[in-house]
């Protein structure tokens, strides 16, 4: 799922509350979206220059998508994300999901 937030700035991590990536991903899934998720695995960390991305691979498991800080959203194939543009840090996981997902 691709979404596009309303703003630039986005602050997943807090330096002062110790949670765990994907306790932060779940967190922010409900907070921001209005579902739960369960994470299956990592399928990528990617590291450029000082930024650290993980990236989930996630199934819904309650809850219907609700767009609280976003301003879109979509299912997308793999096929279809060479229609999107991303941000350069972005660039290899697209390439990873359009190489090895199955989907």
């Amino acid at each position: 799922m691709l979404t596009e937030k309303l703003t630039n700035i986005s602050n997943v991590l807090n330096a002062n509350n110790i949670s765990t990536k994907q306790q932060c991903i779940i967190r922010e899934c409900n907070e921001e979206l209005d579902i739960t998720i369960s994470i299956d695995n990592v399928f990528a960390d990617i590291t450029k220059e000082d930024l650290y991305i993980t990236f989930f691979i996630c199934r819904i498991v309650e809850g219907t998508i609700k767009l609280k800080e976003h301003q879109d959203s979509r299912w997308v194939t793999k096929e279809e994300l060479s229609d999107y543009t991303f941000c350069p840090a972005d660039t290899k996981v697209i390439e990873m999901l359009q190489k090895n997902c199955n989907r």
